[in-house]
């Protein structure tokens, strides 16, 4: 059996919420797999109560009562994992149906600890893009000195107890919303300053390149 965890943080995100946490719940996933949603409220002043209400047990909500940004919102959320693996997702992205099975699968193959995916990004007006365009392979520190291409904030999987944690608190990051697609990269272990992604202590991230597989996220 396999379990996975999906931290999901919000700040006043109610009325985007919803879409966020169906994509989970609706994925495809084989008989006998799990999921865990938790979502954390960063102290949000809207009716997050009211949008989580249909969900029930379904979902579990850990608020904070004081807004400190997404990365200690997810490393709130971490303290609750109880998965075989962790995935975050933004709370204004949603998750093609396949995106969990087709990320675990890669890196199982592959024996990688941890895996980043590309995106398909929707905004009003403009072509639908796929970002990043990358290469299966490694990702070093000096493809990451200009930022964090990856948006690991919903592309980000992990196994549990790998040493792969602790987003840099007190940052806060704005995004468009996104649809998660299917790409693998190697990432370095640590990068110099995303306000995004998480260091791997020790280990690497895989990305799965976006010419490799099919798609797992979309932002709008």
């Amino acid at each position: 059996m396999t379990s996975v965890s999906v931290i999901v943080p919000v700040w006043n995100r109610a009325h985007s919420v919803p879409a966020a946490i169906d994509s989970v719940l609706a994925q495809q996933l084989p008989a006998g797999w799990s999921v865990q949603v938790i979502v954390v409220d960063d102290g949000s002043t809207d009716d997050l109560v009211g949008a989580l209400r249909p969900y029930g047990s379904g979902v579990t909500c850990i608020r904070r009562e004081r807004n400190g940004g997404a990365a200690a919102a997810r490393n709130t959320g971490l303290g609750a994992a109880r998965g075989d693996y962790v995935a975050f997702l933004d709370s204004d992205d949603v998750w093609l149906p396949g995106k969990l099975t087709s990320q675990i699968d890669a890196m199982r193959k592959n024996n990688w600890p941890a895996s980043c995916t590309a995106y398909y990004l929707s905004r009003p007006g403009r072509p639908e893009i796929v970002s990043p365009l990358y290469q299966t392979g490694a990702i070093g520190l000096a493809d990451m000195v200009w930022g964090c291409f990856v948006s690991p904030g919903s592309t980000l999987m992990f196994e549990r107890g790998t040493g792969c944690c602790a987003m840099p608190a007190g940052t806060r990051s704005a995004s468009s919303p996104r649809r998660l697609r299917g790409s693998t990269h190697h990432l370095a272990s640590r990068r110099p300053r995303s306000r995004e992604c998480s260091s791997i202590s020790g280990r690497s991230i895989r990305a799965i390149s976006s010419r490799a597989t099919g798609g797992t996220l979309r932002r709008h």
